[in-house]
């Protein structure tokens, strides 16, 4: 399922039918809460990530000429991060809770790196 637990209409008729009698259905759509996002860090602390990312980034392009990653790496990164190994991701601002950064805009970049290892610059 997607980012909630809440199930699609196309689901939620075929589990329905696996049920007998409308109390019962009811007490399944009760259960069903959608899953919370991680917090992102403080602003302050999102601030000062993005400004040593920024250094990172102008220090590796200088060295390399390098500003972005190949399509086939970026997607590599968007796997791990949405991916179960790392509980971190935060779906609804599709962003990283450990550092706070957009990951639209940091999985591009040749210089970022996860904060918690999962992948390094390249």
């Amino acid at each position: 399922m997607n980012k909630y637990s809440k199930p699609s209409y196309g689901t939620c008729i075929l589990v329905c039918e696996n049920y007998k009698g409308e109390q019962q259905v009811e007490d399944f759509l009760s259960e069903i809460k959608p899953i919370q996002s991680p917090k992102l860090p403080p602003l302050k602390t999102r601030f000062e990530n993005f400004t040593r990312s920024m250094g990172r980034v102008y220090i590796h392009l200088k060295k390399t000429g390098e500003l972005l990653v190949p399509r086939k790496k970026f997607n590599e990164r968007i796997e791990i991060c949405k991916s179960n190994i790392c509980k971190k991701f935060n779906s609804k601002r599709m962003s990283c809770a450990e550092c706070g950064c957009k990951l639209g805009r940091k999985l591009a970049l040749a210089a970022s790196n996860c904060p918690l290892d999962y992948w390094k610059e390249s």
